[in-house]
C-alpha cells in the first residue's frame, strides 16, 4: 500500500494509506453538505478544480521519535479493504512494534482497526485519547442509547477500555507531539501539532473532509456532531494554518493529505505537496 515518508526536524513521519475511493459529483452530495444545494456544491468544485469526482481517503499517521513508534488512528479495520497493516509493513514497522496508539476521536474510521478478529491488532501498545471524547461517548447514558455507532464502540473499543489513558488539549503525548483542540466534529475531536527544531506539522484530522470545504468552510457537514462549533473550529484552524504558512495534514484529503492552506478572500484553498 502507498506510504509517504517525511521528517519534521528529528521526528520521522509516515502517512499510511488505508484506502482511497472516488465518488461522482451528483445530487447525493447534498446528503453530506446539508446546507448546500447541488448547484452550490458543483460551483465550489469548479472553483477548486475538483473535476467530476471527489476523493475520500483515510490517512493514518505513523510518528517515530527516539525509540517510540506512535500510530495516530487505525482506520476502519475491515481486512477486506483496509491497507493499513500492509502500509505499516511497507514502512518497516510490525504491529507488535507500535508502542502508542492515539485515537483522535471515536468514529469508526479512526478506531476500527484496534482489534483484528477480536484480538488487539497492536498487542504491545498502550492507548491514548482525549478525556472529553471518552467521557462523551462512553458515558452510561450514551452507551444506553444503542444504535450502530454505539454498537461499534462496544464491539471495537470497550474490550480495550482498561488499557486507555487520557490527555487533554495542550498536553504532549510524546515530546514534540502536542494535542490541539478542534471540537465540533465530535465533542472531543482533536488534532496534533508536531514540532522539532524549526520544523512543524499541523495535523487537522477531520476538521474538514473534502477539498470543497476549504472554499465553503461555513457549510454544515452531516457527520459533525455540533455543526456550528465545527464551523468555528474549521475557520479558526484553517486561518491558523494559512496565516502561519503551516505544513498541514488532513485525514480524508487525497493521499498523502499533505500541503498548505492558502487564503482566498474570506475562504481558503488547498495546495497539496505535489502541486
Amino acid at each position: 500500500m502507498p506510504i509517504h515518508a517525511f521528517t519534521v526536524g528529528d521526528i520521522q513521519c509516515t502517512v499510511l494509506s488505508e484506502l482511497e475511493s472516488q465518488a461522482p459529483y451528483d445530487e447525493n452530495l447534498t446528503n453530506f453538505f446539508i446546507t448546500a444545494t447541488f448547484e452550490e456544491i458543483r460551483a465550489a468544485a469548479d472553483e477548486v478544480g475538483e473535476g467530476d469526482h471527489l476523493t475520500n481517503a483515510i490517512n493514518p499517521l505513523l510518528i517515530q521519535s527516539g525509540n517510540t513508534n506512535l500510530l495516530v488512528d487505525t482506520g476502519i479495520g475491515n481486512p477486506e479493504v483496509s491497507g493499513l497493516l500492509g502500509a505499516l509493513s511497507e514502512a518497516g514497522v510490525a504491529p507488535d512494534q507500535i508502542d502508542i496508539v492515539f485515537i483522535t476521536h471515536l468514529h469508526g474510521d479512526h478506531f476500527g482497526g484496534l482489534l483484528q478478529n477480536g484480538e488487539p491488532a497492536f498487542p504491545n501498545a498502550r492507548y491514548v485519547i482525549n478525556r472529553a471524547e471518552w467521557e462523551f461517548w462512553l458515558s452510561e447514558e450514551k452507551l444506553a442509547e444503542g444504535g450502530p455507532r454505539i454498537d461499534g464502540l462496544k464491539k471495537g473499543l470497550l474490550p480495550l477500555e482498561d488499557q486507555f489513558s487520557f490527555v487533554e488539549p495542550g498536553d504532549e503525548i510524546i515530546p514534540g507531539v502536542e494535542v490541539v483542540d478542534a471540537p465540533g466534529h465530535t465533542p472531543g475531536h482533536v488534532g496534533l501539532y508536531l514540532s522539532s527544531g524549526d520544523k512543524s506539522l499541523l495535523f487537522l484530522v477531520d476538521t474538514l473532509h473534502r477539498v470543497v470545504q476549504l472554499a465553503r468552510p461555513t457549510w454544515h457537514f452531516v457527520y459533525d456532531t455540533d455543526k456550528d462549533l465545527a464551523v468555528q473550529s474549521r475557520i479558526a484552524l484553517l486561518t491558523r494554518a494559512a496565516d502561519d504558512d503551516q505544513f498541514t495534514l488532513f485525514y480524508h484529503l487525497p493521499f498523502p493529505g499533505l500541503g498548505h492552506v492558502k487564503r482566498v478572500g474570506d475562504a481558503f484553498r488547498w495546495q497539496p505537496i505535489d502541486s
